[in-house]
Parts: C-alpha cells; structure tokens; sequence
C-alpha cells in the first residue's frame, strides 16, 4: 500500500503447525520481532514456546499459555500496574481477548503474502489517518482498538474483528523498555501499528485510487488561502 501519500512497512503473519523455513528468532519478544522484520526486512519464525519466558503480555494473549489467572492478574496490576485492581484487570483481559490460533510457530514475513493470516502495517499518524479513511469507502466507519493492549495484539485481533481495522497504539512497555543490546528503542515516538485480514487489505489497496484518502484521487475542491500560520516556539 506504499502508494500515494501512504507510507508503509508491511509484514505477513502466517500461525502455522509446521516448522517455517526460516531463521529461527529465539532473542526477540514478539513485539520486538515485529519490529525487527518490518525494519531490517528479514524472514522470521519463533516458537510459542520460548514466548513464555520472554514475555507474560507475548505468551497469554498469542500463544494462549495456560498462565494461572492469577500470575497474569499480577503482572497486570501489581507489577505494572496498567490496571487499578483485579476486577479491572479482569474486564481488561476480557476485552483483548486471545488468539484463535493456537498453532506452536508464528511465521513473520517482510511484505504481503497473499496466504497470510493477518497483515500489519508500521506506519505513522499521517499513513494510519490515510489507511484508516479508506474504510469509509465501503462503510467500515468503526476501528478496532482495546486501551493498554500489547502491542502483541496486532497479531490477532484481526482474527476476532475481521470487518475492521485494528489500530494498536504500541504500549508503553514496547516503547520505553524494550530497547535492543545497544540501548536503541524498537519503535519511534511517531510510530504506530494497523493490521487487518488479507480481505481487508486487499479491499482497502482497491479503494487507494478512488478515495480522496489514498492521494491518489485528486478531488474536486475549493482550497481555503488562509493567512499565514506561525507556530509558537517550543521551549
């Protein structure tokens, strides 16, 4: 979709029962690997496995470990605090929800492959504004977004809300912590993460062309010639 005024780094995520063909990521968290292939452009597989000793958010909400309720409840209000209590932590869960799939591998891949699960985009607010307004095209005017998710959950929240786009923001975790040997953040401050359905996407490249929203369509409009705007310096 790297069209128009629309910048992109799309990655296929295919959940498969056998063992990819690829290298083997045993460092990364899923949140970094999401990063790391849409970045560096590389072919990547981890193992649910391995999940549970990277990450509680990676291993219950993808790889859907049969974590004690009360361990996740504990990351999630005690030791990160991201919820008040426990009856909220509860709702929280209960709203994010867990991947569908249950397969041991998740297959990462740079670009859009036509047998993927689900498809993400790393984009900016700009992209994101743009990718978001072609669903108006066809009158998808709600998009998926549950407060404090991981950032995992671009994963597979398609899978649960396949007539939407889900917009995940990259939790604070993602952003401030997760950081590479070198101390180099995963994501930028002005980064965020769409994913969708193969059918989504496919939808939303075929309206790119006919929506003002694309950039490519050049809409007949009158421009207001407004005065000059001066932007306050920032101290």
């Amino acid at each position: 979709m790297n069209a128009g005024k629309i910048d992109t780094r799309p990655i296929s995520v295919l959940f498969e029962s056998t063992l990819p063909e690829c290298e083997k990521d045993e460092a990364d968290t899923l949140c970094q690997a999401i990063a790391r292939v849409a970045k560096e452009s590389r072919e990547l597989y981890m193992e649910c496995i391995c999940q549970k000793q990277h990450c509680t958010g990676g291993g219950y909400f993808v790889c859907g470990d049969q974590y004690p309720l009360e361990a996740v409840l504990d990351v999630y209000v005690s030791k990160e605090q991201v919820c008040a209590n426990t009856e909220k932590a509860r709702s929280f869960l209960g709203e994010a929800r867990q991947n569908p799939k249950t397969t041991p591998y998740i297959h990462l891949v740079p670009g859009i492959r036509e047998d993927a699960d689900v498809h993400i985009l790393l984009t900016d607010p700009a992209g994101a504004s743009r990718i978001i307004g072609l669903c108006a095209y066809y009158g998808h005017l709600a998009v998926d977004i549950v407060a404090g998710i991981s950032t995992c959950g671009a994963l597979y929240r398609p899978l649960l809300e396949p007539e939407k786009v889900h917009l995940n923001l990259i939790d604070y975790y993602s952003r401030d912590h997760q950081l590479d040997a070198e101390g180099n953040r995963f994501y930028e401050p002005n980064e965020l993460l769409l994913s969708m359905t193969p059918k989504m996407y496919e939808r939303l490249a075929q309206a790119l062309p006919q929506s003002a929203h694309g950039g490519v369509f050049i809409p007949e409009m009158h421009t207001n010639a407004a005065p000059p705007l001066h932007k306050e310096s920032q101290s």
